[in-house]
């Protein structure tokens, strides 16, 4: 049987139609990459888009037995067209996590210069902030709960990360017993500084170069958290001052510079003329502002001091008393009326 030449024309367009057009290798480049920079999938599909066709039809959809590309380090995949311009490539294994990985092209989708690719697999990173510290008023030997997004070595973590003040550096060791726990991976590492800390700074948490047990990418993020050591107890303000103070609920503050204790508090200060309120009052959050709320005699003057033996939540004393007066004014003007429901009848007539 022969083919009549329209046959013939049409063979030949559907053969055309199953190759790749000729491109010009100094034209042909990658439109894109993915993924970009790093990835949390463990088995994540490379995708390389080009800026022409590279395959045929007939290539579309299927496993390809020489892909055109490596992965270094070295992982198990498949390849496939997922169209004409786009190359899959789909790990058989999960990826080392914390490695930088980098795709190579080879062969005819090599354009004029060879391209190359990298990105990082599930890089560590830092849960902040550090668990179990005040960070306002930490002790100047703190245990240090570093939190990891994946686990890592207590003994590479000791090694990587420093505690940096005003420019100087303090080791960190780790807090842990027995010695084999240093060889034990874990998403939480607690360690301690390998010298007292100094009262009333700064400290940030560094731990540039800690990778994963086999990881090749360091983290290198700078300050993953900071905190500050408590200082030297002392008054920091009081209130009220002056010569014409409210003398109906009157509100006396006293801030302290470290956390001091309810009790502690309300059984060292005092008010001349005595008043009972004095006793009752209240702390803040940070246990650091004193408050109470007190009816004082119009016109009188008053002296608040607290001992200097009072302590802080560290077991330091004031030192000296504090002591602090004011004068009362005229009472401010109150209304007072009885409230709730009332029944009105209406008036009689004439």
């Amino acid at each position: 049987m022969t083919l009549g030449r329209s046959s013939l024309l049409l063979l030949a367009l559907a053969v055309t139609a199953c190759r790749p057009h000729a491109v010009d290798p100094s034209q042909l480049h990658v439109v894109s990459f993915a993924p970009e920079k790093e990835t949390q999938l463990p088995t994540p599909p490379i995708r390389i888009l080009f800026s022409a066709p590279v395959a045929s039809d007939t290539e579309v959809g299927k496993p390809l037995a020489q892909p055109p590309l490596t992965i270094t380090p070295t992982v198990a995949f498949t390849a496939y067209y997922a169209d004409r311009e786009t190359l899959i490539a789909q790990p058989k294994e999960p990826l080392k996590k914390g490695t930088r990985y980098t795709v190579a092209l080879t062969g005819p989708v090599v354009g004029k210069q060879a391209e190359t690719f990298s990105f990082v697999s599930s890089p560590l990173g830092f849960v902040s902030p550090l668990g179990q510290l005040d960070h306002a008023f930490s002790p100047t030997d703190p245990r240090l709960f570093a939190r990891f997004d994946q686990p890592v070595l207590a003994a590479d973590a000791a090694r990587a990360c420093v505690l940096r003040s005003d420019g100087s550096t303090v080791a960190l060791t780790i807090d842990a017993e027995p010695a084999e726990e240093s060889l034990r991976a874990s998403n939480t590492v607690v360690l301690k500084p390998a010298r007292a800390l100094e009262a009333d700074r700064t400290y940030a948490l560094s731990c540039d170069g800690l990778k994963v047990p086999g990881g090749d990418v360091p983290l290198t993020k700078g300050s993953l958290d900071a905190f500050h050591t408590y200082g030297p107890l002392h008054e920091v303000t009081h209130a009220p001052t002056g010569q014409d103070v409210a003398p109906n609920d009157a509100k006396i503050t006293i801030q302290f510079s470290t956390p001091v204790a309810l009790d502690e508090i309300r059984s060292r200060i005092r008010i001349e003329p005595e008043a009972e309120a004095i006793h009752k009052g209240s702390l803040d959050a940070q246990q650091t502002t004193y408050t109470g709320f007190i009816d004082l005699e119009v016109g009188a003057d008053y002296k608040v001091s607290v001992d200097r033996m009072m302590k802080d939540r560290f077991g330091q004393t004031l030192g000296k008393d504090v002591v602090f007066t004011f004068h009362t004014g005229d009472a401010t003007p109150k209304i007072s009326m009885e409230t709730g429901i009332f029944a009105v009848e209406p008036s009689a007539e004439g």
